[in-house]
């Protein structure tokens, strides 16, 4: 058999991905704008918390225990909550899509990499995600 191997995406592959996610949802408008305009920072957070740090004793345990397909989860849960709950991209919605597609390992702080990187106002409208 044929075996397929392909390296890590960079951020800009993520953020072309991000984007198609984005657009296949159908959203226009305020929402779709809101999320767009972070998918770098998006995609800038998981590339942080993916990527291999020699300094870090963890990193390749989180390297090998995230995958792709948790940030695309992550992605589609945001749009899925904006709409949801009628509001643009904030705090509340971006914790709770984080700590469903990230949480689980106990030496990471996914929220934490998320939030200091993705600037977002705290709002009104989303999950209770204490």
């Amino acid at each position: 058999g044929i075996m397929v191997a392909r390296g890590d995406p960079d951020i800009d592959e993520l953020v072309a991905s991000a984007k198609g996610i984005c657009e296949s949802k159908n959203t226009r408008g305020a929402i779709q704008k809101s999320i767009e305009k972070k998918i770098g920072h998006l995609s800038k957070a998981y590339h942080t918390l993916t990527s291999r740090d020699v300094e870090e004793p963890n990193s390749r345990m989180r390297q090998d225990y995230y995958g792709l397909r948790d940030f695309y989860s992550l992605i589609n849960m945001l749009v899925f909550l904006c709409i949801q709950y009628q509001t643009l991209l904030n705090r509340l919605i971006l914790r709770h899509a984080v700590k469903r597609n990230f949480g689980g390992l106990s030496d990471a702080n996914p929220v934490q990499i998320f939030e200091e990187l993705v600037r977002l106002p705290e709002g009104k409208q989303g999950p209770d995600s204490s």
